[in-house]
């Protein structure tokens, strides 16, 4: 049986392509930043097809930046009010702040965002 949530957390953000990433905690009317494990990617360049056969060949945005986090992490993604902060490109010295801009794919072991600046 699979654990995509479980999976999620033990192979996939183990694999060597993530990185740290502060996600902004909103709970019980305090807000602090704190730091989980998501793959980036940066600088995507076309739509992403979605052969699916009920539906065709439907394609979703992509964004210039984009990630992949783990439903552990993040229970709950909202777009426009989730916040992360991360290098925008790996040599930069300072982090930026991204916001959710759209929800590209969710399960029950992660989420795929993309995040506008």
């Amino acid at each position: 049986m699979f654990d995509l949530m479980n999976d999620m957390d033990t192979v996939f953000l183990e694999s060597g392509f993530e990185e740290p990433v502060s996600v902004l905690n909103n709970k019980d009317s305090t807000s602090y930043w704190r730091t989980v494990k998501a793959v980036v990617f940066r600088n995507q360049v076309s739509a992403m097809s979605l052969n699916v056969k009920s539906i065709g060949n439907k394609q979703i945005p992509s964004y210039d930046t984009e990630l992949i986090i783990s439903r552990t992490d993040l229970p709950v993604a909202l777009v426009n009010e989730t916040r992360f902060r991360f290098k925008k490109f790996p040599g930069d010295s300072e982090n930026t702040v991204f916001k959710v801009a759209g929800i590209l794919k969710a399960d029950d072991g992660a989420y795929r965002l993309g995040l506008t600046a």
